[in-house]
Formats: C-alpha cells, sequence, structure tokens
C-alpha cells in the first residue's frame, strides 16, 4: 500500500489529480478492510480470548515488545520513516479533500435553502400573498420580521375595517356588501346586553370583586373589553400607518365605542367611502375633528339609532363634504322638518354623498 501510494504521489503534480487519487487510494483501503475486518473479528472473538485465559498481563506485553522489536529489526528505519512521512501526508490530502466536498455540499444545502425561502420572494408575490389572509392573520405576520411587518402595514390589505366583527372571532375584510342584510334581533339583542353589563361595570368600577355575577353577564362583559381593547389598539398602532386607505368603517352595534376613539378613528381615515355608526352610544363630540373637506370621498353614512346626534353633526357632515352654506342650510331645515332621506339626497346632489341614514 504504501509503495502504491508513493508511486502515485510522484507521478501525480497537480492538486486536484492528488485528490482524487486520495480518493482512489481510499476506496482500495476500504475493500481491503471490508475483506480484513472478519479476520480481525475472528482474533477478538477467538484469539484474544485465549491469550488472556493462558497468559498473565505482564506475560503478554513482554509478548507485544518482542513481537515489535523483530518487526522492526526486518525493516531499515529510513524506509519506516518514510511510510510513516507517506502516510501522515495521505491524512492530510484526505482531510482537505473532506473539508473541500464537505464545504461544497454545505454551500450546496444552502444556496439549495436560501433560493426556496419564503423570505426571498418579490415583495409584490409577497403582498399579493397577504391579500388573502385576514386581519388576525396579518398582525401574526407582522411579528415574524422587519420585512414582514412593513408589507402587512400595507394600505391595501386594510380598506375595510369591522372591528366589532373582528372582536367576536368574524375576520372578514371584505366590501361591505356583505353587510346588506340587517342583523337578526337575537344578535342585535346581544350587542344591547354587552353595551349594558360593559357600561354597568365601567360606572362602577368599585365593585366588590367577590360579589357573584352571572356567567352570561361575565360574557358580556369579556366581549366588549375585547372589543374595546381591539379599538384602542387600532387606534394607536394600525390606523397611523394604513388610516389614508381605509375606505369602509363599521362600528354598527359597537359595545364599547365612544366619541374619543370615533374621533381619533375619523382622523385618520380621510378617504372613508362607507361609514357605519348605527345604535353606537355617541353624540356630535365624536365629529369635533372634522373640518371643511376633511371627508370629500364620503359616500354612505348610517347614524340610525343614535340617539345622542343632534342637526350640529349634519352641520360638522356637511361641512367636512365641503358643502356651500346655502346647501347646508338646506341639508339642516329637511333634518329639523323631519323630512325624508330621499330628500335630504336630493338637497345633497352637490357632494359625492349618496347615501344617508338616520332616525
Amino acid at each position: 500500500m504504501l509503495v502504491l501510494f508513493e508511486k502515485g504521489m510522484k507521478n501525480v503534480k497537480n492538486e486536484y489529480k492528488q485528490l482524487n487519487y486520495v480518493q482512489h487510494l481510499k476506496e482500495k483501503l476500504e475493500a481491503f478492510t471490508s475483506d480484513f475486518l472478519p479476520h480481525m473479528k475472528e482474533e477478538e472473538e477467538v484469539f484474544q480470548p485465549m491469550l488472556m485465559e493462558y497468559f498473565t498481563y505482564d506475560e503478554l506485553k513482554d509478548i507485544k515488545k518482542k513481537v515489535i522489536a523483530q518487526h522492526c529489526s526486518q525493516k531499515d528505519t529510513a524506509e519506516i520513516l518514510r511510510g510513516l512521512s507517506l502516510w501522515n501526508k495521505a491524512e492530510e490530502l484526505q482531510k482537505v479533500f473532506k473539508y473541500s466536498v464537505d464545504e461544497k455540499a454545505e454551500r450546496s444545502s444552502k444556496t439549495q435553502k436560501s433560493s426556496s425561502s419564503i423570505s426571498n420572494l418579490p415583495p409584490e408575490v409577497m403582498l399579493n400573498i397577504f391579500s388573502y389572509l385576514n386581519p388576525q392573520d396579518l398582525c401574526r405576520c407582522s411579528q415574524v420580521n422587519t420585512k414582514w411587518a412593513q408589507l402587512a402595514k400595507t394600505g391595501s390589505l386594510w380598506r375595510h375595517l369591522y372591528p366589532v366583527l373582528w372582536a367576536r372571532g368574524d375576520w372578514y375584510s371584505g366590501p361591505p356588501t356583505y353587510l346588506d342584510r340587517e342583523p337578526d334581533e337575537d344578535w342585535i339583542s346581544r350587542r344591547k346586553d354587552e353595551s349594558r353589563a360593559f357600561q354597568e361595570c365601567d360606572e362602577d368600577a368599585d365593585i366588590d370583586e367577590s360579589e357573584e355575577t352571572g356567567e352570561e353577564e361575565d360574557s358580556s362583559i369579556n366581549v366588549a373589553q375585547r372589543e374595546k381593547e381591539l379599538l384602542n389598539s387600532l387606534v394607536q398602532y394600525v390606523l397611523p400607518y394604513i388610516g389614508h386607505s381605509v375606505k369602509t368603517l363599521v362600528l354598527a352595534y359597537s359595545s364599547a365605542t365612544s366619541n374619543k376613539v370615533i374621533s381619533r378613528m375619523l382622523e385618520h381615515c380621510p378617504n372613508l367611502e362607507y361609514l357605519d355608526l348605527t345604535q353606537t352610544d355617541i353624540s356630535d363630540s365624536a365629529f369635533n375633528g372634522w373640518r371643511f373637506g376633511a371627508c370629500q370621498t364620503l359616500r354612505h353614512i348610517d347614524l340610525s339609532g343614535c340617539e345622542k346626534i343632534t342637526d350640529i353633526t349634519l352641520e360638522k357632515l356637511s361641512m367636512a363634504l365641503g358643502m356651500p352654506s346655502a346647501h347646508k342650510k338646506r341639508l339642516l331645515k329637511c333634518y329639523r322638518n323631519n323630512r325624508t332621506v330621499k330628500d335630504i339626497r336630493n338637497h345633497m346632489r352637490c357632494s359625492s354623498l349618496a347615501q344617508i341614514t338616520g332616525g
């Protein structure tokens, strides 16, 4: 084996060919080992136990020394050193070869992993994927990394907001045509119960915690509390980034909304087209943030059941729509005379508002 290796190293000067030669030699050695191992196994299982049985440990050490001495005396010292040198060189080359193979495999693995990673997709492709996610999933994606957080705040993903539905596990985020049908009486009744329970709990903050409350009442309070937290999170963390893209805002039958929350939402969403505040406990101050021409894109507003709304809100609405003072007076006159919604719309043809609902 040593002669074969020495001959090969002399004839092969190119490093790449040397590595190939080492690989070829390695295969030959492995073939030799596979033939020789059965004999080694026989020695371990048969001869070694016999030696241990008939010789002491010290006697075996003496035999080993004699065998090595006899073996060395039959070879020239220079030849032994030369053989050891060649083997050392072979080991070094084998290490280099193994390193180069492992490095290539690792590089290939990294390249394959990198090229197949979803994070390497173009932003427009990722944005298209994100468009199929609901608001809850978008919020989760924004926590993955900075790139995803920026994509999740793209305005086109947040055109339609339904916080009341979201707080109750319905993550619909499509156009408001889905809500054309009126909710059933049971659904409205539950929303009213939630609102009542939440207000009572909010007003009586010093209530004894040990006092027993009904399971149904606790559930209503929890839902309303969840809605309140969701509204506050939207105002603080989402709307500052995507507010200009919001087209639809539906807070109908909200249990936890307030004048302050509505006002801040309207300030962040100047391009609203559809606003539904049906059966909410708001007053005129909810629209204090509206200035002249602040919502000229508004096409639909529903204030049905908002008992605290007065003609002051309509005055602010007309100003926000950019209506001339003459039309503003006609709008207020219609409201005060309890004219129909159709009559009000007829006097508002100069504006973009197509539908106003009240009562």
